[in-house]
C-alpha cells in the first residue's frame, strides 16, 4: 500500500472532530464521551499508521497489511458517518435560515439520535481493537516527509485542473447529480447575485466527482454561459471562493507543459470560444513543437460561428514559442491575425488547408526558419503578402531577408490568387522579389496568378492548370534583374507545365544548363516550344551540345496544336541553322497525342522512345534528313521502343542496332510489320495488333527472349505445313491470348528447347494443346486459363520433369486432370480456379511429396469433396500438403 493515504485518512478525520460542528453536536446525541475517546484512539493510531504504512511498502507484512486494511474499512464507516453529522447541521441550519421554527432532532427524532449514537460507539470499539492489535505488530519507527503524499498531491493537483469527468466512470450518482442539476435550475435563486450548492462529506467519497459529473452535463453546459470550472481551496471563506471564481475568468489555464505534437478538434460552436482561447496558455508548453488545429467538425455544424468570431479565436490563441510544424485547416474565419505567427522564430513548415473563406494570411515573409510551405483549396484568397506590411523595417524584403529560408513552395487550388503580393496602396513601381533559396515550386489550380517572385536557385518548377501569363508577366522588370522568368535559374532541374489552355509561349528553356527533365501536358493553344529567333540570338545557344545541355527526359503530352519544336526563323537562312537541333544527351522521350507534330530535334543517345497516336511524319522527316552523319546517327542508341496507334504499315529500321525491346500496341488497322534488323531484340510484345503474328513466327530472332502477343485476329492458311518456332530458339517466356481465330496452336512449338514460361489464356476456338507441348523440358511455369472448349489437358504433360508452378483457370468443359501429373516431381504450387465441372482430382497426387501449395477456388465439386469446411469424403488424401487452401 502507498504511503500517507490512510494517514491522510485519519488526519482529516480529526480535523473534522476538532470542528466547533461535531462539538456542538455531540451533545444531541448523547454521545459527547464517545466522541472524545474516538479522537483519542485515533490520536494513538496516527502517531504510528505511517510507520505501518512504510514498513509494509519496503517488508510486505501479512500481518501488517491485515491490520491496514481493517483500519481503512473502519475509516471508511466513519467517513460515512461524519458525512451524515454534517447533513443533519446543514439541515437544522437551513431551518434557522428560513426563519421557520421547528423542534430541533434531538426532540423531534429519537430513533436517529439513537442509531448516530451507537454507530460513534461501533466505530469506537473497533478502532480500541485495531489501537490494542498495533502493539504486536514491532512496528519500526521512520522519519516522515512533512506534507501530503505524493499521491494525494497528484490527486489534489488533479482536481484542481480538471473539469470534466467521463459519465461511464460514475456510477450510481445519477440521482445525485439531478437533484444537484434541479437545484441550480430552481427559480428561486434567480434573484440571487451568488448561488452556492455545498456538498459535503468525509475526504474520497466522491464529492468533487459529483461536482464534475453535474458540471459535465449537457443540460448545465447548454443552459449557463459563461461557464467555468474553477478550483477552490478547502476554506470556509465566502471572499476566497469568490476570489477564485472571479480569476477563473482572467486568468489564464496553467500551462499544461505539453510536448511532442498536439491535434486541436473543434467540434462544437461555444459561446466562451474566444474567452476560452485566451486562456488556453498554449504558450506555456515550450516542448510542444508540433500542432495541428482542425476546424472541420466545426465547419460541419448549421450553427457556426460568425467570421469576427473565428477571428478573435484564432488571435487569442496564443502559439507555442518553439513549434517546428504547424497546420491550419478548415478554418472558416476571413483572415488570419497579421503578427500572429511573428513569434514562431524556430517554424519549419506551414500548411493551410481548405480554409475557403479566408482573405487574409499572417505574415511569413519574415520566419527565419520557414522551409516548406503548402496553401491549399483557399478559394478566396487573392494574395499572398501585402506589399505595403512587407516593406516595414530596414531592408525588409530585400535579397535574402525575404523568406530568406523557404525551399519547397506548393500553391494548389487557389482560384482567385491574383499576384503573390498586393501592390502598395502608395502606387509606384513595384519593388524587387525574389525566393533567395527556394528549390521546388508546384502551381497547380491557380488560374488568375499572373505573377511571382523569382526563384534564382530553383531546381524544380511544376505548373497545373495556371494561367499563361505567369510567364509572360515577368518578362520585363528592373534592367538589373533577368528579363526572361528562367533565365536567372542556373539551378533548375525540372520543369513541369500542365492544364494551362490558353498558354502559347513559354519561357525559354534551352540555355538553362542543368535542365535534365521537361514535362508539357494539355497547351491547347501551344504550336512551337521554342522561337529559332531568339535561340539564335544568344551567341552560340542552339548549337550541338550548347541546346537543352544536360536535358535527359522530355515529356510531351496531348498537345494538339504544336506543330514544331521551334517557331521557324523570320528570317533568310534559318533552315540551315535549324538542321543543327540536337539533344546531346536526351536519353528519354515520350510523344503522346500531338497529331500535328512533324518536326524534332535529333538526338544522338536517346535510349527510351514511346509514341502515342502522333504523326507518322514525326519519323519520315528525321529520316529523311539530308545530313548523311545526322541521320546514320538517328535513334542508334534507342534501346527501348514503345508505339501505340500505328496505322497501315510499320517498318523498324535496320539503324536500330541497340534496340532491346519493342512494344507495338492499338495497330488493329496495321496490315504489315517489318523488323529489318531483329539481331537485338530480347522482348517483343504485339497487343491490339491485327498483324505480325505469323511473320514473327516464320521470322529470325535469334536473341529474343520474351515475347508477348495478345489480341490478334491472324488465321493460321489450312493445310500449311510451314515450320513455326525455329527462328525463337532463345525464347523463355511465352505469352498468348485473345486469339479469337486460332483453333489450334502453330506446329513446332518443341522447337522452343529454352522455354521456361508459357501462358496462353483466352483462346475461345482452341479445342486441344498439342501432344509436343510435352517436349518443353526446361519448362518451370505453365498457366493456362479461359480456354472455353478445353476439355483435357495432353497426357504428355508428365514430360515436363522440371515444371514448378500450374495454374488452370476458367476452363468451364474441363472434366478430369490427367494422372500422368503425379509424376511432376519438381511441381510445388497448383492453383485450380473456376471448373465447375472439375469432380475430382488425380489419386496420384497423393504421391507428389514435392507440392506445398494447392490453391482450389470456385470449384465446387472439388471443394464438397476434399474441404474440411463441407467434411468431404477425400479430404485426407491431401492432408499431406502443407498449405491448402479453398475459396467459395
Amino acid at each position: 500500500m502507498a504511503e500517507g493515504v490512510i494517514s491522510d485518512l485519519v488526519a482529516k478525520a480529526l480535523e473534522l472532530l476538532a470542528t466547533s460542528t461535531f462539538k456542538k453536536a455531540s451533545s444531541w446525541w448523547g454521545a459527547r464521551d464517545d466522541l472524545k475517546k474516538l479522537g483519542k484512539s485515533m490520536e494513538m493510531i496516527q502517531a504510528r499508521v505511517r510507520d505501518a504504512e512504510k514498513y509494509q511498502e519496503e517488508e510486505g507484512s501479512d500481518a501488517i497489511k491485515l491490520w491496514l486494511r481493517r483500519l481503512k474499512l473502519v475509516l471508511y464507516q466513519a467517513g460515512d458517518l461524519f458525512d451524515r453529522i454534517l447533513t443533519v447541521d446543514s439541515q437544522k441550519q437551513r431551518r434557522k435560515q428560513n426563519h421557520k421554527v421547528h423542534f430541533f432532532l434531538r426532540s423531534s427524532s429519537p430513533v436517529l439520535n439513537w442509531k448516530i449514537a451507537g454507530k460513534i460507539k461501533s466505530i469506537r470499539k473497533q478502532l480500541d481493537a485495531i489501537n490494542s492489535d498495533m502493539a504486536g505488530l514491532n512496528l519500526p519507527s521512520y522519519q516522515h516527509r512533512v506534507g501530503p503524499s505524493p499521491q494525494m498531491a497528484l490527486l489534489m493537483n488533479n482536481r484542481a485542473t480538471t473539469p470534466f469527468v467521463e459519465a461511464e466512470d460514475v456510477i450510481g450518482r445519477e440521482c445525485d447529480k439531478d437533484k444537484i442539476i434541479e437545484m441550480l435550475f430552481d427559480p428561486k435563486y434567480d434573484a440571487e447575485k451568488v448561488t452556492i450548492i455545498p456538498i459535503m462529506g468525509f475526504g474520497g467519497i466522491g464529492k468533487t466527482t459529483l461536482a464534475q459529473f453535474a458540471f459535465s452535463d449537457q443540460r448545465v453546459q447548454n443552459h449557463f454561459f459563461p461557464l467555468k470550472w474553477a478550483y477552490v481551496p478547502e476554506k470556509n471563506d465566502r471572499n476566497a471562493v469568490m476570489g477564485k471564481i472571479f480569476n477563473s475568468f482572467t486568468d489564464s489555464m496553467p500551462a499544461l507543459n505539453l510536448m511532442g505534437n498536439l491535434h486541436i478538434k473543434f467540434c462544437k460552436q461555444r459561446n466562451d470560444a474566444v474567452l476560452e482561447a485566451q486562456r488556453a496558455n498554449l504558450k506555456g508548453s515550450q516542448r510542444l513543437s508540433n500542432l495541428t488545429l482542425d476546424y472541420r467538425e466545426l465547419a460541419r455544424e448549421k450553427a457556426t460561428p460568425s467570421s469576427s468570431g473565428m477571428n478573435k479565436m484564432l488571435m487569442y490563441l496564443q502559439l507555442p514559442p518553439n513549434l517546428i510544424y504547424l497546420r491550419v485547416g478548415n478554418y472558416s474565419g476571413d483572415k488570419m491575425q497579421c503578427r500572429w505567427l511573428d513569434v514562431l522564430s524556430k517554424l519549419d513548415s506551414i500548411i493551410i488547408s481548405e480554409c475557403n473563406t479566408c482573405k487574409t494570411l499572417p505574415h511569413l515573409s519574415q520566419l527565419p526558419h520557414l522551409k516548406n510551405l503548402y496553401l491549399e483549396r483557399l478559394d478566396a484568397l487573392e494574395y499572398v503578402e501585402d506589399e505595403d506590411d512587407i516593406w516595414v523595417g530596414e531592408d525588409c524584403g530585400y535579397a535574402a531577408h525575404y523568406f530568406p529560408a523557404l525551399e519547397n513552395l506548393e500553391l494548389d487550388g487557389l482560384p482567385q490568387l491574383k499576384r503573390w503580393t498586393r501592390p502598395s496602396k502608395s502606387g509606384g513601381e513595384q519593388r524587387r522579389q525574389l525566393f533567395p533559396r527556394l528549390f521546388q515550386m508546384k502551381v497547380c489550380n491557380c488560374k488568375e496568378l499572373v505573377s511571382i517572385p523569382l526563384a534564382p536557385k530553383l531546381v524544380s518548377l511544376k505548373v497545373s492548370r495556371g494561367n499563361a501569363k505567369l510567364f509572360e508577366s515577368n518578362l520585363v522588370l528592373h534592367d538589373d534583374i533577368p528579363c526572361k522568368w528562367l533565365v536567372g535559374l542556373s539551378k533548375i532541374v525540372s520543369i513541369s507545365i500542365s492544364g494551362c489552355n490558353n498558354c502559347t509561349v513559354l519561357p525559354h528553356m534551352s540555355h538553362l544548363p542543368l535542365l535534365k527533365k521537361v514535362y508539357l501536358e494539355r497547351l491547347d493553344g501551344l504550336e512551337y516550344v521554342e522561337d529559332e529567333d531568339d535561340i539564335l540570338g544568344d551567341g552560340d545557344c542552339g548549337y550541338t551540345s550548347h541546346y537543352f545541355p544536360a536535358l535527359e527526359k522530355l515529356n510531351l503530352i496531348n498537345l494538339p496544336q504544336l506543330k514544331k519544336w521551334t517557331r521557324p526563323s523570320k528570317s533568310d537562312g534559318e533552315q540551315r541553322q535549324q538542321r543543327k537541333l540536337l539533344f546531346p544527351h536526351l536519353l528519354h522521350m515520350e510523344v503522346k497525342d500531338c497529331k500535328e507534330l512533324v518536326l524534332m530535334p535529333l538526338a544522338p543517345k536517346l535510349e527510351s522512345l514511346e509514341v502515342f497516336r502522333s504523326n507518322e511524319k514525326l519519323f519520315e522527316s528525321n529520316l529523311a534528313s539530308p545530313n548523311k552523319e545526322a541521320s546514320s546517327s538517328l535513334f542508334t542508341s534507342l534501346k527501348h521502343l514503345r508505339i501505340d496507334g500505328t496505322k497501315d504499315s510499320l517498318s523498324i529500321s535496320s539503324r536500330l542496332c541497340k534496340l532491346e525491346s519493342v512494344e507495338i500496341t492499338h495497330g488493329m488497322e496495321l496490315r504489315s510489320l517489318m523488323i529489318e534488323s531483329p539481331s537485338s531484340i530480347r522482348d517483343l510484345q504485339l497487343n491490339w495488333v491485327n498483324s505480325g503474328f505469323c511473320n514473327i513466327l516464320k521470322g529470325d530472332f535469334p536473341f529474343i527472349e520474351k515475347l508477348t502477343i495478345w489480341v490478334n485476329s491472324e488465321e493460321l492458311e489450312e493445310g500449311n505445313t510451314s515450320t513455326y518456332w525455329q527462328g525463337l530458339r532463345s525464347l523463355r517466356s511465352l505469352e498468348l491470348g485473345f486469339m479469337k481465330n486460332l483453333k489450334k496452336l502453330p506446329p513446332g512449338i518443341a522447337c522452343l528447347t529454352n522455354l521456361q514460361a508459357l501462358h496462353i489464356a483466352y483462346m475461345e476456338n482452341l479445342t486441344a494443346l498439342p501432344d509436343e507441348i510435352g517436349n518443353l523440358s526446361l519448362l518451370q511455369e505453365l498457366t493456362i486459363t479461359c480456354m472455353d472448349k478445353l476439355i483435357a489437358l495432353p497426357e504428355e504433360i508428365d514430360n515436363l520433369s522440371l515444371l514448378q508452378k500450374l495454374t488452370i483457370a476458367r476452363m468451364d468443359k474441363l472434366i478430369a486432370l490427367p494422372e500422368e501429373i503425379g509424376n511432376l516431381s519438381k511441381l510445388s504450387y497448383l492453383e485450380i480456379n473456376y471448373c465447375p465441372e472439375l469432380r475430382v482430382l488425380p489419386l496420384s497426387l497423393q504421391g507428389l511429396t514435392s507440392l506445398q501449395e494447392l490453391v482450389i477456388e470456385e470449384c465446387p465439386h472439388l471443394e464438397e469433396r476434399y474441404s474440411v469446411k463441407f467434411h468431404g469424403r477425400d479430404r485426407h488424401l491431401l492432408q499431406h500438403i502443407p498449405d491448402l487452401q479453398f475459396s467459395f
